[in-house]
């Protein structure tokens, strides 16, 4: 089952994102953070994520 109005999944959202940039999936992050910012823009990380997503842009673009 899932809970998508959950309290939780501010965290779970972020923490996903997260997760992902650490594993060295950049792409995948963005696109994770882009979603948590879609889904929490006032939420409890979103000033963090949208540091990590200004800093993951900036290095999938120097890749590229």
């Amino acid at each position: 089952k899932r809970f998508p109005k959950s309290r939780l999944m501010d965290d779970a959202r972020y923490f996903y994102a997260f997760c992902l940039e650490r594993d060295h999936e950049h792409h995948s992050a963005i696109l994770a953070y882009r979603q948590y910012l879609g889904a929490h823009p006032k939420g409890s990380h979103s000033q963090s994520a949208q540091h990590k997503l200004k800093s993951l842009t900036a290095l999938n673009n120097a890749d590229l």
